[in-house]
């Protein structure tokens, strides 16, 4: 038994099919009308993480008959400070796994950047690691939590993030690592404060300053232009080489750091979790068992 009260596991295992048949379903349909191509990339996989949203606020909606609080994408009072933390955080881990990058490299500012383009990137990118928490961190991940229990479903979870970076360009087994760790640390962040904003945040902060302000590859990919350029030639299992930080030390220890933060004083919990994490109306239980 966890911090939350389970429920029935037939009500989970029912809620995990319907929320994977929609999201078949929708992208079927998306695919069918031209919205979604195969190479999955671009508009395409905004377009998906867009169905991936709908679906899961749907089957929030009308099988678990929960808000969007629930799941963890809800407005709440704490919603900006956990935004804020979350940049902040994402930020201050990218520039000390870039720290080292720069001391053992070379930094050269970028001149003739293109404004439009890397706000546009910037966008992207941010969107794009905001699905990608979604779809690792949202409801089949909360459900996993509920079925099998937070360690079990962490770890789960850390193993299909790493699979999903195996094609890559550039991987590494030192890649596979971090990257695995980097899906304990983002799912550390949601369990933290029991919503989906902080993890959002701190994602796409990583992979914007690395990419757009540093100028190093994000996971194997060189997204172009950024603030930066910065190219090191030191051992790749420190500085992950061309794969970027992520595939060296100086990402574990970033990570490290930043659990160690997380858990710090400097990241409030949020109150509500307690209360409106899986059983919106405790309340109301609570009164109706206080009266018999």
């Amino acid at each position: 038994m966890e911090y939350w009260e389970r429920r029935p596991a037939a009500i989970n295992v029912l809620g995990i099919g319907l929320f994977v048949a929609a999201t078949i379903a929708a992208t079927w349909v998306a695919a069918w009308c031209g919205l979604i191509d195969d190479s999955f990339a671009g508009t395409s996989r905004l377009i998906w993480y867009a169905l991936l949203c709908a679906t899961t606020l749907l089957t929030v909606r009308y099988h678990d008959r929960r808000s969007a609080t629930w799941v963890g994408l809800g407005r709440h009072r704490w919603l900006l400070r956990e935004l804020a933390t979350g940049l902040l955080l994402g930020f201050g881990m990218a520039l000390l796994a870039w720290i080292p990058c720069a001391l053992l490299g070379t930094v050269s500012t970028n001149g003739a950047i293109a404004w439009n383009q890397l706000l546009v990137g910037t966008g992207y990118m941010a969107l794009s690691a905001a699905g990608e928490e979604l779809l690792f961190r949202g409801y089949f991940y909360q459900r996993l939590n509920e079925l099998l229990g937070v360690t079990t479903a962490t770890i789960v979870m850390a193993l299909l993030f790493g699979l999903a970076h195996l094609q890559n360009p550039e991987v590494t087994a030192m890649a596979l690592v971090n990257v695995s760790l980097a899906s304990i640390f983002f799912s550390l962040c949601y369990l933290r404060t029991g919503s989906l904003w902080l993890p959002m945040a701190a994602h796409a902060a990583w992979n914007v300053t690395v990419a757009r302000v540093v100028g190093m590859p994000v996971s194997g990919i060189n997204f172009g232009e950024g603030l930066l350029q910065t190219s090191s030639n030191a051992a790749p299992v420190f500085t992950g080489g061309t794969f970027g930080p992520e595939g060296g030390l100086v990402a574990t220890i970033a990570l490290v750091v930043g659990s160690a933060v997380l858990f710090s004083p400097l990241v409030k919990r949020s109150p509500y979790i307690y209360a409106a994490r899986f059983w919106e109306g405790s309340g109301m239980k609570a009164s109706v068992s206080s009266k018999q």
